[in-house]
């Protein structure tokens, strides 16, 4: 019956408590004394009921002489403070200068004036003079017929306009006072329909529960009060619905309740589950042209993407290669015909280069080659021919590279070939040789100080002699040297605007080569990368370092010193991507190519998260060695346990609610470990066999967006040896075998005196 339905509170330190059946309650915070009142029959100045409910909105609200207004299920009442009596209000049949219905729904106080929403309709009530006013179907003429109000909420401050929004039973209603008016939003999902509630957010935007059209309507009130109630359909409103395909979707189409916290982020409670809006929208989208049904992208496994210098996007795939232009208009479709020489040599294309004289290398998946001059529509296809020395390399083109000097160099897992003045020329690996450098040569580069680098598949990094191919030098691991090249699967090599080489991996992360030193820095998932194979590499226009991966995509900050990692949360629609499928458009944005199809990033639209977050236990298991667990209470931030228990399982968080899966870990235990570890996203830390002594238990968070909180407040736990192996067990023993030990002397003194007897 106690059942609270609504709370509020004045400024003199008292909180108001509307209750199901109990009347209404007044705590003070100070001193924590409550005062029930509750209505009484024999007492006129009681509340008129003692009856309040989860549908009202606002049924209780402080005026500036802090006394109350306070609308129950059967009356409203004004309660004056000095005197602690309340003045009822009811509604009389057949007046019209009595509120309309007895049930109120809703309260708002705008200066001396009380406006009263009830199943009935609107009322405005003169707090000076206690008269009423009836505003339904007089000054208030409802475009459908009905006047039932289920909550009122005030305009926006600082705006040209004054006046305040209606949930009502028909739609959502706004009141002008400047012009006197009442006017309807006139919008599919609103107009006609039951408005169950209505919240403002610190920004002035209105936020809508309508049950007919589930979840919520968003609208923003910009354009509103900007234009003098003028709206947008299409642009003013967002319909957030739940979608069983989108697991970051609302959780559920019925809406409980919002509420904004004191940092504008936007809570929501369902029927399924409390969700916390982001304040961003998926970073990541899918490049999709203007639809044609003539032409249109036509493949889905985007092996390869470039960027030409009018900024157009060039995207291989398993059905040929597309031109879309800067106005993202498919240009041409480049398929292969069998029948038509000129065309591709296959339709399933993989690598190619843009060249500096605008032709077009695009190597088949199945080996050879097509060279593309798009001004003229050209193709000339070269494959291998094994009686001619001078043909192109045999087996699937890996990689295509145009040097300083305008020389073309292909790969395959054969070996390496040139095409300088219109002629192949081949460099093969021989086993016997021991020409390592050319077996399943995967990239090539030649940086600005004229070093040519090769990265191969299974043996590592190599510095070439450019002129006749010949190893220079094998970059390896070297146990004894942290700064050593640590991999042997080369993915991607790659040039920086600032002239820094990095080298992609296959499994061991990514490297920076430091030239002085002629040694490697390297980055792994221990510094945040989503994966340790890295396949492509490219700067955007800040001088960040974008890399496709195995798990996602990464960027690197030009000072090393953070890196994000971005996944299905933010937009992306696969986690692989394809080895060097990475180009930079003309205007910064960065594409990336995956098996299901091109995703596109403007870095300008990255808004950090600078908010770390906030560290907490959720609870300590200890286990047996039977596999019995038992939970531990650390409420008093420290713990002690037994010799029994074998295992100690801690579990964490850190609290950010902002794509809080992206959240990383680490944790360490002094006097048993001496640096902290890397627990990547997991919330556990596990030990066992602990030895007696003194432990403590600290960790750290970082955010979606890489930045660490501070360490956590330490869990002391005491580990206690077994009985036998105390410091007073190991007296005792001590004592046992001296006593033991002078008894047997004793003994034997005594035993030597008889025998000389």
């Amino acid at each position: 019956e106690s059942k609270p339905t609504f709370v509020t509170e004045d400024t003199l330190g008292n909180i108001w408590v509307a209750s199901k059946r109990s009347g209404m309650f007044k705590i003070n915070k100070r001193t924590g004394k409550t005062k029930n009142y509750r209505f009484s029959p024999l007492d006129p100045t009681s509340i008129s009921s003692n009856n309040f409910d989860e549908n009202q909105k606002t049924p209780i609200v402080v005026d500036r002489n802090q006394n109350l207004w306070v609308g129950t299920k059967n009356g409203l009442n004004y309660y004056q403070k000095e005197k602690d009596v309340f003045v009822r209000l009811f509604s009389l049949q057949g007046s019209l200068n009595s509120i309309s219905s007895n049930n109120i729904n809703t309260l708002f106080l705008s200066g001396e004036t009380l406006w009263v929403g009830t199943p009935a309709g609107l009322d405005r009530v003169n707090t000076k003079t206690m008269t009423v006013e009836r505003y339904a179907g007089a000054q208030w003429l409802s475009m459908v017929g009905i006047y039932s109000v289920a909550k009122i909420v005030s305009f926006k401050q600082g705006t040209p306009m004054n006046g305040f929004w209606m949930a009502t039973i028909g739609g959502l209603v706004y009141y002008d006072e400047n012009m006197g008016s009442f006017q309807d939003i006139i919008h599919p999902d609103i107009f006609g329909r039951y408005v169950a509630d209505l919240y403002d957010d610190p920004q002035g935007n209105i936020w809508l529960s309508v049950p007919q059209t589930g979840g919520l309507i968003h609208f923003n009130t910009t354009n509103f009060y900007l234009m003098y109630g003028f709206t947008d359909p299409e642009l003013d409103f967002e319909h957030i619905v739940n979608s069983s395909t989108d697991p970051h979707s609302i959780s559920g189409n019925k809406i409980n309740a919002v509420f904004f916290d004191q940092k504008k982020n936007t809570w929501v409670a369902t029927n399924k589950g409390i969700n916390k809006l982001t304040k961003t929208k998926n970073l990541f989208m899918p490049v999709s042209a203007n639809n044609d049904k003539e032409k249109r992208i036509r493949g889905n496994e985007i092996k390869h993407i470039e960027i030409d210098k009018d900024n157009g996007l060039w995207m291989s795939h398993e059905k040929g290669i597309d031109h879309i232009n800067n106005s993202g208009d498919v240009v041409a479709n480049y398929v292969s015909d069998p029948t038509n020489e000129n065309s591709l040599l296959t339709k399933e294309t993989g690598t190619f280069k843009i060249l500096s004289n605008k032709n077009i290398w695009i190597a088949s998946e199945h080996g050879g080659l097509t060279v593309l001059n798009p001004t003229k529509n050209l193709f000339t296809r070269y494959e291998h021919d094994p009686d001619n020395e001078n043909s192109i390399i045999a087996g699937k083109i890996e990689s295509i590279y145009e040097d300083n000097d305008g020389i073309v160099w292909l790969s395959s897992t054969g070996g390496v070939c040139r095409y300088k003045d219109k002629e192949f020329t081949s460099y093969l690996y021989n086993q016997e040789q021991r020409n390592n450098h050319l077996s399943g040569v995967t990239a090539i580069l030649e940086d600005s100080q004229n070093e040519f680098w090769i990265g191969t598949g299974a043996n590592g990094l190599y510095r070439a002699n450019k002129s006749d191919m010949s190893e220079m030098e094998h970059y390896k691991l070297d146990p004894k040297d942290k700064n050593s090249f640590a991999s042997s699967v080369v993915l991607t090599i790659y040039e920086d605007k600032n002239k820094n080489i990095w080298i992609g991996s296959g499994g061991e992360g990514l490297f920076k080569y430091n030239r002085t030193e002629n040694n490697f820095t390297r980055i792994t998932i221990e510094n945040g990368l989503p994966s340790n194979t890295v396949v492509s590499l490219k700067n955007d226009n800040n001088d960040y370092l974008w890399m496709g991966t195995r798990n996602g995509i990464a960027r690197l900050s030009p000072d090393m010193n953070l890196v994000q990692g971005y996944n299905r949360s933010d937009g992306l629609n696969s986690r692989i991507f394809y080895r060097n499928s990475i180009a930079s458009g003309k205007y910064g944005k960065m594409y990336f190519g995956s098996p299901s199809g091109t995703m596109m990033v403007n870095p300008v639209d990255i808004k950090p998260n600078p908010e770390k977050p906030l560290l907490a236990i959720t609870n300590i298991i200890g286990i047996d060695k039977n596999n019995k667990e038992s939970e531990i209470d650390f409420s008093a931030g420290k713990i002690e346990i037994n010799h029994k228990i074998q295992t100690l399982e801690v579990n964490f968080v850190g609290l950010s609610f902002n794509k809080s899966e992206k959240n990383n870990y680490r944790y360490i235990l002094e006097n048993h470990q001496e640096n902290w570890l890397e627990n990547g996203t997991s919330r556990k830390a596990s030990f066992q066999g602990l030895d007696p002594g003194e432990y403590e238990f600290l960790f750290m968070a970082s955010n979606n967006d890489g930045v660490w909180s501070e360490q956590s407040d330490g869990i002391k736990i005491a580990v206690r040896p077994p009985a036998w192996k105390t410091w007073w067990a190991y007296s005792s023993y001590i004592g046992l075998i001296a006593i033991t030990a002078f008894g047997m002397v004793k003994r034997r003194d005594k035993n030597q005196l008889v025998k000389l007897e």
